[in-house]
């Protein structure tokens, strides 16, 4: 919103653009006549819902929840509701946009925009209730293509029992590691004597070889890859192996798996250097959400993919018989162990980074209840102690052959056992918990386990560890304020600096966790006060 000063001397309005049948009709919480975003337009008096808009988001959000408002609305003097019903125009089926505006601003902005849902009308002089439901799943997009899959006998005479059906892989960077099998190998038939050719992958590979190895005699033969038109599918591109020169150890109905080796070939490219695999956790997030059949902001996952790059991943998915959602992929796999929450703006959806481990140079805005800027409303909470960890142990380095992890990182809060066990690493956070809520004592430790299937690296797996550490180490609060209207542009996961005599805040780190907005000209923001051993 431009020129958010101006809320202290103008009106502020909310704007409802409803569009039903081909016509847009215009109501707001007060009546105006004025060139908004470029258009002359008349906004109506007749849109009645509390005036206010909260904007909040739970820190630990894995899947974007539904953003919806209930609404009333006077369309007397536009519109006769039940003789346009009448003539088959379905306000069921209708949209609106959600919209504040300052007034003489120009211009408008959108907090919500969807679909019309349970909607309620009587006689043409009385009042319509509806909900306004945004939804960022405009069709569910699944993985890989509906063709991408070993059918008989399209394309495989002899198919093996073992993979009829069978789904190809996706992959992604070098899963399995050095020493693991990162992922399974689909043979085009149960090529007695050696012929025929395997495909490894659903989507196009970097160049290089794989290390396969029959499962039924661990016999291991290095192969290139080869990209290649699926004779299902002319217009897809998969990836493949031949077997054929030299003949590959072949056992009837065998399980084959491959291994994924750094400067070798590697799962999908990346968009920035197509010579190597994407690997980036940012890039991977946006290649899945647009397959996903969610609409999606594009602008703040492109700042989102640059935040995420130093986590590494390494993956293979494998559907089996059944495609994937590449959403619901995510919000099992990534958002877990990745410092982020679910979404949804009028844009489409959207992943916020919290950044647990914000400094001043992170701050957007300072705010300072001393100088009148702010005032406290309701008193200071604390998070529950009953989400705290002292103790944290990362499984990574999934091996797709044995079913298990390879590796495994341990940080505690316990001095002891940090010096005793070479594969335990002491963390401030979980020790300064260590001795505040544990007392002390290991007997009253509480030990949380992740494991994960898309770490190879032990650096990511440190990563990782850290955002858990500062997730689940110590305690936070939560403060709220009415602000100045001049910080109306804050949105959740901003970091600001708060200064309260009153609560003896100087310049503390917090995080924006949610922002109502009233006509009133108020603006309240709940603020999530980050902690660390040394300023608790």
């Amino acid at each position: 919103m431009s020129r958010l000063s101006e809320l202290r001397q103008n009106r502020v309005l909310f704007l409802l653009d409803l569009t039903w049948g081909g016509v847009v009709y215009r109501l707001g919480t007060d009546e105006i006549d004025e060139t908004i975003d470029g258009e002359l337009r008349h906004y109506s008096d007749g849109l009645d819902f509390g005036d206010s808009w909260e904007d909040s988001l739970d820190l630990f959000t894995v899947s974007p929840s539904e953003r919806a408002i209930s609404i009333t609305l006077s369309l007397a003097g536009l519109v006769d509701v039940p003789a346009r019903i009448a003539d088959g125009h379905v306000l069921a089926a209708a949209t609106a946009r959600l919209a504040i505006y300052v007034e003489n601003s120009g211009v408008s902005q959108t907090l919500l925009d969807g679909d019309v849902r349970q909607v309620e009308y009587g006689a043409t002089d009385e009042p319509v209730t509806m909900t306004i439901e945004e939804r960022p799943l405009l069709a569910p997009g699944l993985l890989p293509d509906p063709l991408q899959r070993l059918l008989a006998p399209a394309e495989f005479d002899n198919l093996s029992p073992r993979v009829l059906g069978q789904f190809y892989p996706i992959i992604f960077g070098y899963p399995g590691g050095e020493g693991g099998w990162g992922s399974p190998a689909l043979q085009h038939d149960a090529w007695l004597g050696g012929t025929g050719s395997m495909v490894v992958a659903g989507n196009e590979c970097t160049p290089g070889t794989v290390l396969v190895v029959n499962g039924s005699d661990d016999s291991t033969q290095a192969r290139t890859v080869n990209i290649e038109r699926d004779n299902n599918q002319a217009s897809v591109l998969r990836t493949a192996i031949d077997v054929t020169d030299p003949t590959l150890t072949a056992t009837s109905d065998a399980p084959y798996y491959l291994r994924w080796t750094r400067g070798n070939a590697g799962g999908v490219p990346s968009r920035r250097d197509p010579s190597t695999p994407m690997r980036g956790a940012g890039e991977i997030m946006r290649w899945l959400l647009d397959r996903s059949g969610a609409r999606v902001d594009q602008g703040r996952m492109a700042i989102l993919e640059q935040q995420l790059d130093a986590y590494r991943l390494d993956a293979a998915l494998v559907p089996g018989p059944t495609r994937i959602s590449p959403l619901e992929w995510v919000e099992r796999q990534l958002v877990p162990i990745l410092p982020i929450s679910a979404r949804v703006s009028s844009d489409g959806l959207y992943y916020v980074p919290w950044k647990w481990g914000a400094t001043a140079t992170d701050v957007v805005a300072k705010l300072n209840a001393d100088e009148h800027q702010m005032s406290r409303v309701g008193a200071v909470e604390y998070s529950d102690r009953d989400d705290l960890y002292q103790q944290i142990t990362l499984d990574y380095e999934f091996d797709y052959r044995h079913n298990s992890h390879q590796s495994s990182l341990l940080y505690t809060g316990d001095r002891t056992l940090a010096n005793s066990d070479v594969d335990a690493q002491l963390d401030p956070f979980l020790e300064y918990g260590f001795n505040l809520h544990a007392r002390g004592h290991r007997s009253q430790v509480r030990s949380l386990q992740r494991r994960t299937n898309v770490v190879v690296e032990e650096a990511t797996s440190h990563l990782v560890l850290q955002y858990l550490s500062r997730r689940y180490g110590l305690q936070s609060r939560l403060v709220r304020y009415e602000v100045d209207p001049e910080l109306a542009w804050l949105e959740p996961g901003h970091v600001v600096e708060i200064t309260d005599e009153d609560l003896a805040l100087v310049e503390r780190i917090a995080l924006v966790e949610g922002v109502a907005l009233s006509s009133n000209r108020s603006v309240g923001l709940a603020l999530r006060l980050l902690s660390n051993p040394a300023q608790r």
